[in-house]
């Protein structure tokens, strides 16, 4: 087994929740994010002062945790960019991102700070969206709910989608919870309002209804979103639009794993936009004529106008059930297989993925993503490789077979091993 595969496999299960349809959800985080929880650290006073709104940060990363890393006994070696070889405990898959938390906190905590005082107010609004984001910051609750209360002030009064569709997420969507504050001031629909071409917020308008057993509205609210013309979230933005406020002195291994960071928060928090639209076309619902058009629109829509490999994805398996050609979806089949190959090329294998080389390629990555989106800058990625569709999708049909074949033989002796 290569160090891709073991890699892909230590991710707390990871293969198991990506193994249906959201195989494809922002493959750079699943490669090098997701399943990395650090330890709960205890709250971290916050100050804030007044206008406008500075944060003063605690100093400096957490020099023992860097240092520990080179001395435990049970490890593995793996080459940083700027540091060298670094010795990591072989017995816990999160360990590399424990490392790198810890490398990077100094500049992370500028960064923030530089955000929530950006007078660029899609910058502001994402430090304000990352404000006690980060799990192993412990940011104190109050000012967790003040962080949201701004960005719902900002977003009322900006008239920008962006920001209004950022305190949404911010909110939670708005359940319309009496405590909820200053989120009662925004709902998809205000989003909707604002965006009215954008299938997003249409979609989330849906689910609302559906929630609500409102079936007129979820049916008006889903024409809507097959008769938009564009798919944007802009949760898959975040990082472009914070990346220029990222310390000019942070080292190359420090951007990238403050862009592994906050692709993280995009990844957790993009998966519920899909929920509307999987729910109202399922296979029974697409009995219905009408709602079997609707959804081939909106399945058109994911598939060429989507800006990430989860639109792609979801958009072909929706035409799929639809009832799209079968050359059609096959064809699609394989171009997805064939860009999650491309993705997962980007970087090296696992034990260089934090070496120079590894970091430059994925900093260049990052950057495509941020000129072209997921989707675009994969296909860049794609057509770079000097190889056709077919042979990347056999490569990654290949891998996947591999691993569904070792989780398989791997499954008697786990039984064994986890009896009492």
């Amino acid at each position: 087994m290569n160090d891709r595969e073991s890699h892909f496999k230590s991710r707390n299960g990871a293969w198991k929740w990506i193994s249906g349809l959201f195989i494809v959800f922002f493959t750079l985080a699943l490669w090098l994010w997701v399943g990395r929880k650090p330890t709960p650290s205890p709250p971290t006073k916050v100050i804030l002062t007044e206008k406008p709104a500075i944060v003063a940060w605690p100093q400096g990363p957490a020099i023992a945790a860097v240092e520990a890393a080179r001395t435990r006994a049970n490890t593995n070696e793996i080459e940083v960019c700027g540091v060298g070889k670094v010795k990591i405990d072989s017995d816990d898959p999160t360990a590399i991102g424990k490392y790198l938390e810890a490398l990077a906190k100094k500049s992370e905590l500028r960064w923030l700070s530089a955000l929530r005082n950006s007078d660029d107010l899609r910058a502001r609004t994402t430090g304000l969206l990352l404000e006690g984001v980060f799990t192993d910051r412990g940011a104190d609750q109050v000012v967790t709910q003040e962080a949201r209360d701004e960005l719902v002030q900002l977003a009322v009064g900006a008239s920008d989608p962006a920001v209004y569709a950022l305190a949404i997420y911010k909110c939670g969507a708005n359940e319309i919870d009496p405590a909820a504050g200053a989120c009662l001031q925004v709902s998809p629909r205000g989003w909707a309002r604002l965006d009215p071409d954008n299938a997003i917020p249409w979609l989330w308008v849906a689910g609302q209804a559906r929630a609500k057993n409102d079936m007129a509205a979820e049916a008006d609210a889903f024409q809507r979103a097959a008769e938009a013309r564009r798919s944007d979230s802009y949760i898959d933005s975040i990082f472009s639009f914070a990346e220029p406020e990222i310390p000019k002195d942070a080292t190359p291994v420090e951007r990238a794993e403050l862009a592994v960071e906050v692709i993280g928060v995009e990844a957790a928090t993009a998966q519920r936009q899909f929920a509307a639209a999987t729910k109202h076309c399922s296979s029974d619902a697409l009995q219905d004529r009408n709602i079997r058009q609707q959804c081939s629109a909106l399945a058109e829509l994911f598939v060429n106008n989507g800006k990430t490999l989860a639109d792609f994805v979801i958009g072909l398996g929706i035409g799929n059930r639809a009832g799209w050609p079968k050359d059609r979806v096959s064809a699609l089949t394989e171009e997805k297989n064939a860009l999650m190959q491309a993705s997962a090329q980007v970087t090296p294998e696992n034990g260089e993925a934090w070496s120079c080389d590894g970091v430059s390629r994925l900093n260049a990555f990052v950057n495509q993503v941020g000129r072209l989106g997921e989707l675009g800058a994969t296909r860049d990625a794609l057509e770079r490789s000097g190889e056709t569709i077919a042979e990347m999708a056999a490569k990654w049909t290949a891998f996947l077979e591999r691993i569904q074949r070792e989780a398989a033989q791997q499954t008697p002796q786990s039984a064994v091993d986890s009896s009492p």
